[in-house]
């Protein structure tokens, strides 16, 4: 069982506009820190919508991008199309492929923002991501907080919602009304932007779709990845709450 997330990203994708891209390429910048990626290369580890990979090479970077999902390939390709007039360079690939993943070479920057934890083997996802990053690179890894039983009691939901078709227009009224509406009221009375230019509701169906599920504590990443020869630079947690918990590290 896996949610078609290249189905949700095609629908948002008729959302994006300029705003939307500059919202994103900001989000990369503050990401990493830096005013452009000139002259460095970027990969996209499952790059959804392509919204991101795009960004990047606004930016000046060299993106490469793959995706599991071929409808995200599609969406990728034709959005690249509409923004920069050419198609990147996007593929059909899997992170779990570990002679695949060797095959792409390595990146200064390498970008994978809410897909490991979906990927059914987050520990092998982690693993080979690790391959793609040069030596004094950076990675940026997004991965879902572990809330204990709340985690399981939303895996359940996740099943249901991919399971039982009927129950999706309910779930998703039910979400948005209690968890998404007053978080869109919130932001609204304090001006507050979706600060990587996405979608309320597509964000929404996203995370009620999201399966396979896998959620970690900020503290497994750090071990896993320290004993990689990893440096933590930043992080952005969710304090405990449901989301994904944000993770820049750098190769030693």
């Amino acid at each position: 069982m896996r949610f078609k997330f290249g189905k949700n990203w095609k629908k948002y994708s008729k959302l994006i506009t300029n705003e939307r891209i500059k919202d994103a390429s900001n989000s990369l910048k503050e990401f990493f820190e830096v005013e452009n990626f000139d002259n460095k290369s970027f990969i996209d580890v499952g790059c959804g919508s392509g919204i991101f990979s795009i960004s990047a090479c606004l930016l000046g970077a060299k993106v490469k991008s793959f995706d599991f999902d071929t409808d995200s390939v599609e969406c990728t390709q034709d959005l690249s199309k509409k923004i920069l007039g050419k198609s990147i360079s996007i593929e059909k690939g899997d992170i779990l492929d570990s002679v695949y993943v060797k095959k792409l070479g390595e990146f200064d920057y390498v970008y994978s923002w809410g897909v490991l934890h979906h990927t059914g083997d987050l520990n092998s996802a982690l693993k080979n991501i690790d391959n793609l990053v040069k030596k004094n690179g950076k990675l940026f890894i997004s991965i879902y907080n572990n809330q204990g039983i709340k985690s399981e009691i939303w895996k359940i939901i996740k099943i249901l919602f991919n399971k039982v078709k009927v129950l999706q227009p309910v779930l998703i009224l039910f979400f948005l009304i209690f968890m998404k509406a007053p978080e869109i009221l919130f932001k609204f009375f304090v001006k507050r932007k979706e600060v990587r230019g996405m979608a309320p509701v597509t964000d929404l169906v996203d995370w009620l779709g999201g399966y396979p599920f896998e959620t970690a504590k900020p503290e497994y990443i750090f071990d896993f990845f320290f004993k990689l020869n990893y440096s933590l630079v930043k992080l952005k947690t969710v304090s405990g709450k449901s989301g994904c918990n944000e993770f820049i590290f750098i190769k030693k």
